[in-house]
């Protein structure tokens, strides 16, 4: 499967997560088989443009051919429109309200099963979480941190419980912080857009 393909797959994977739709609910409002969205998600198969119109369209997406040149600004615009609707999600606020009260729970426990640098390290991350958005994937990663660190109150004993868990939200605060930088490959200067419409 190519990148791209890949990309467009994600999307759509992505997309019918976020609107809640189970490969089935999807395939009976857009009329493709739900073997074929399977196949299409897993990248087993080529996405063929009627599918892809006919997905797109329950899926609220548009489809555009849009210049090269202007594709980093585009880029742009569709993550920023992803993290508000993911941090605007009840679900994600109210997951990141929990786990928060419970890491102050195990910060606080009598078994100190976190240094203070590490406990400091935990509320920082946990801090960082609601200020960019969460993918379906990321919530659920994000929960079972919290039902491990859960597990650790009524078994003190079991201390890797808690790093496991704060090693999960530290590579989570990674991944959102890192999705929101620029890309290098994507800069250019500004005086380069006007100055690259030669097609020879």
């Amino acid at each position: 499967m190519s990148y791209t393909t890949e990309c467009i797959a994600e999307a759509l994977k992505a997309a019918r997560e976020a609107k809640g739709l189970s490969q089935r609910d999807l395939s009976s409002r857009a009329g493709v088989p739900q073997s074929h969205i399977s196949k299409i998600e897993s990248g087993a198969v080529d996405l063929r443009l009627s599918s892809l119109i006919s997905l797109a369209r329950v899926l609220d997406l548009e489809l555009a051919l849009v210049p090269r040149k202007i594709m980093p600004a585009v880029r742009s615009i569709v993550r920023s429109g992803a993290q508000e609707r993911a941090a605007a999600d009840p679900r994600a606020h109210s997951v990141i309200k929990e786990i928060r009260n419970v890491a102050e729970l195990v910060i606080n426990s009598s078994g100190e099963p976190l240094g203070e640098k590490e406990a400091d390290a935990l509320r920082h991350n946990l801090f960082l979480l609601p200020q960019v958005g969460l993918s379906s994937a990321q919530l659920t990663s994000l929960k079972s941190a919290m039902q491990a660190m859960k597990l650790y109150l009524d078994h003190p004993e079991n201390k890797g419980l808690i790093r496991e868990a704060a090693d999960t939200i530290r590579e989570l605060r990674n991944q959102l912080v890192h999705a929101r930088e620029p890309q290098a490959d994507f800069v250019r200067p500004a005086y380069s857009l006007d100055a690259e419409d030669d097609d020879g």
